[in-house]
């Protein structure tokens, strides 16, 4: 049978363009040290970069983990289970609210 799915949520970091120091002046509220973060789930990437209020999708390449097509979500999905995620760890997501996927 298919194998059960379930989100796998990834974060980027704050990170100067051309090492991995973190410059603590750049981190900041509402999401300090966090610059984006990226849900996969079964083929397809999601990433709500929290730095520039975008919106990205597109699908895994090589992916063996491949939804039926009645399991797979949404882009407003996606950006709602990430939001959520957000909010049940505390962060403030109030400025998320002009982000449409």
């Amino acid at each position: 049978g298919e194998l059960e799915q379930k989100p796998i949520f990834e974060v980027n970091v704050v990170k100067s363009e051309d090492s991995w120091v973190v410059h603590w002046e750049e981190v900041t509220a509402p999401f300090y040290q966090f610059s984006g973060i990226t849900l996969i789930y079964c083929q397809n990437w999601f990433e709500l970069d929290l730095a520039n209020a975008a919106w990205k999708s597109g699908i895994v390449e090589g992916s063996t983990s491949a939804c039926l097509s009645d399991n797979e979500i949404t882009d407003e999905q996606a950006f709602q289970w990430i939001v959520e995620h957000l909010k049940d760890n505390s962060f403030d997501i109030s400025t998320l609210d002009h982000i449409t996927p």
